[in-house]
């Protein structure tokens, strides 16, 4: 016993006193979990974190040097002010001495013991939405913030200390999970100014709200972060925080452009959730869904989606390297370079349960670097913590991270009339109108489907595990025997269907043959029964669009079209005949839904040059440009020949104002992307006369014809 005792006496009781390193207050932290494991006891420096008073606005900073007297902010909450005052808080905890009102009352004896001090705004950044503040005094007590020198992870557990001005209190601590992180482009505005154009952000699961704006934001080590600046209600609780890395650069006043390909680390289970969720987007959907796949081939969705079987979706994958995820949803808006880096495939559907809300897709050819989720095998229990994926609209990152528990399970019917579904409620933030994410629990097992439907309050619709197996087991893909009478009938019809198209196929063959010998009549019949057999038949289809004429023609196209499956070889031809008819407005919208799906086709690209010029949109049809050489630069000549019979058009039509035609030339040509034709454009520069500059470029472009 004694020993015991004396272990105590010289070992715990000195680390314990350790925390007297600390000259001001700490704020100890109870255990968090951490991706599904215990954070370690860190306590907080909360003596560094200030309460700004800036005029009529008000918000958090952090002290992070004390010798040089500095505090970080948030530029919007000094806005446009050059003095303000920094609060720091009193006492050695903040059970007794956290009331706002206690600090508001006590302004002059704050003052005194300089816990209530005057600043200087030293320097803003715009770009990067930070302030450094310089004080006059610091008070007797202080402690500076403590730097992380590790990358913050999604699913990391982080805590914001701020003072929300809605609430009595100061000091106010809010905890959750980094869901996504990368540079922003755009920024934010806040008070009419644009600001955070350069910032690298980090997304959190946690609240935020006014008075928060510049607070400190600490990992379970207790070392800062960054701080906190914004939030995104769309996909509440959304806060965004800008990062130490950039509070470094600020202070060092490093340039403002961010690395070229900044990632994401990830760790189990998020790695797992970004290895198998994918990003569907329908062509003529102005949204986008979540999706995941079940096999290398299949990929599980909202029936949102899609619903009808041949109907066809583009399907993106993550820019994944090693346990890495680039997150920034600004990268996977250009469909073709998504192509070209292997990141884009087209799916079709193959089978869609309204009852249940979900879709199945088949892609055109499998992701490499894509592992499909495994089912758990039973349904998580109430208060489980899960983790979800999705793309929430409103938010500037992809692939964004969630955390939640089960509230409740039960069997719930989705559509009034309908049978009820078991399913789960989640406490998980809201998907932003992109439903369709995975849910896995902690040994990374799938264990439901992220639903459209959503309550209030965080609260989420998951259909379990069981109506996905129940749904795959229909679908007959999931390896096993149909295994319920619902799943029989399928299998039925799946050999039916088998069966139909073997026959039209075979109908098909023979009207073939029938109008190589000039049978027209025969080979009619023998379509039309084929296409009774199997409504799907395009072999039939497309021999029917040879018979026809006029009125009933159109007629016939249209159902092939808005009523067949997806193919693209009927979309272009549809679109030449558009334009042979100088129907302008249909041929881009048969190109444009041709190329929202399969972006790889240059010859769309070059149709679509041509329906843009007509519709005098030069900007979009230089775009068209650009991407069709980029889709094939061996396609330069053919592009070629459209740019100059367009400068001859304008030239005819504008006789008199050359530099019509000398101003189309040199857009398409700088936005061509190809290297010789830019340089010529900045060669012609030195010509004066706007038809020698034509001239010019026109060799430039007779040099590409074989």
């Amino acid at each position: 016993m004694h020993r015991i005792i004396l272990w105590v006496i010289c070992i715990v009781i000195p680390l314990v006193t350790a925390g007297g390193s600390w000259t001001g207050p700490a704020l100890w932290l109870p255990d968090l979990p951490l991706c599904g494991k215990p954070a370690t006891i860190s306590p907080l420096p909360l003596s560094a974190c200030v309460w700004i008073r800036a005029g009529d606005n008000s918000g958090a900073g952090v002290l992070i040097d004390g010798r040089k007297r500095w505090v970080i902010t948030a530029r919007h909450v000094v806005g446009d002010s050059k003095r303000i005052e920094v609060v720091f808080p009193v006492g050695s905890t903040l059970d007794n001495h956290g009331d706002r009102q206690f600090y508001l009352e006590r302004r002059r004896t704050l003052q005194h013991s300089r816990h209530w001090v005057s600043a200087q705004v030293a320097r803003v950044s715009d770009d990067l939405d930070i302030a450094l503040v310089e004080l006059e005094h610091l008070p007797v007590s202080w402690t500076s913030a403590r730097w992380t020198n590790q990358p913050v992870a999604p699913g990391e557990t982080l805590i914001l200390i701020g003072h929300r001005a809605d609430l009595p209190t100061l000091w106010n601590r809010s905890t959750g999970c980094v869901r996504a992180q990368g540079y922003v482009h755009e920024g934010y505005f806040v008070g009419g100014r644009k600001v955070a154009t350069a910032a690298h952000l980090l997304l959190v699961q946690m609240p935020i709200e006014e008075g928060d704006s510049g607070g400190p934001v600490f990992n379970h080590h207790g070392e800062l972060v960054g701080i906190g600046v914004a939030v995104r209600r769309v996909a509440a609780p959304a806060a965004l925080v800008v990062s130490a890395e950039d509070i470094g650069r600020f202070l060092r006043s490093d340039g403002l452009a961010p690395p070229q390909s900044p990632t994401a680390s990830l760790r189990p289970p998020v790695d797992r959730l970004a290895s198998a969720t994918v990003w569907v987007r329908p062509a003529s959907a102005t949204r986008s869904f979540a999706g995941f796949l079940v096999d290398s081939h299949h990929v599980v969705t909202v029936a949102a989606a899609g619903t009808r079987p041949g109907d066809a979706v583009g399907v993106v994958a993550p820019y994944l390297v090693g346990n890495k995820c680039r997150q920034e949803r600004h990268f996977y808006q250009d469909n073709l370079d998504l192509h070209q880096r292997g990141l884009w495939r087209w799916a079709t559907v193959v089978a869609s349960d309204p009852q249940r809300q979900i879709t199945l897709l088949r892609l055109s050819a499998p992701f490499a670097h894509l592992q499909p989720l495994t089912l758990a095998f039973q349904s998580p229990r109430v208060g489980d913590t899960i983790h979800a994926m999705n793309h929430p609209a409103g938010v500037e990152f992809a692939w964004v991270y969630a955390q939640g528990i089960i509230r409740q399970q039960g069997r719930v019917p989705l559509l009034e009339g309908s049978s009820a579904l078991r399913l789960l409620i989640g406490q998980l933030p809201s998907h932003a109108s992109c439903p369709g994410g995975p849910v896995i629990n902690a040994r990374a097992e799938l264990v439901g489907v992220w639903l459209e439907r959503e309550g209030p309050a965080q609260a989420a619709y998951i259909l379990s595990v069981e109506e996905v197996r129940h749904f795959l087991n229909i679908a007959g893909i999931d390896g096993c025997g149909p295994q319920s009478w619902e799943a029989v009938r399928a299998w039925l019809a799946r050999r039916y269907n088998h069966v139909a198209q073997a026959v039209a196929r075979g109908l098909v063959t023979r009207a073939t043959e029938q109008l190589r010998r000039g049978q027209k009549e025969a080979a009619w019949e023998d379509l039309t029964l084929a296409l009774r057999w199997d409504s799907t038949c395009l072999p039939a289809r497309r021999l029917r669009l040879q018979l026809l004429d006029g009125e009933a023609l159109e007629a016939e196209w249209n159902a092939v079209i808005e009523h067949g499956p997806f193919d693209s070889h009927l979309l272009l031809q549809r679109s030449l005949r558009a334009m042979e008819r100088r129907d302008w407005r249909l041929a881009r919208g048969d190109l444009q839904r041709l190329l929202a799906i399969r972006p790889e086709i240059a010859e769309a690209y070059q149709l679509l040059i041509r329906v843009l010029l007509e519709s005098g949109e030069h900007e979009l049809a230089a775009n068209a440009v650009r991407d069709s050489l980029r889709a094939d630069p061996r396609q330069r000549p053919a592009v070629a020949r459209i740019l100059r019979q367009h400068a001859e058009e304008l030239l005819r039509k504008y006789p008199l104002q050359p530099h019509v035609a000398r101003d189309w030339l040199r857009l398409a040509l700088q936005r061509s992307g190809h290297r010789p034709w830019q340089e010529g454009v900045q060669q012609v520069a030195a010509l004066a006369e706007p038809r020698q500059q034509i001239e010019y470029l026109v060799r430039l472009l007779d040099q590409e014809q074989p």
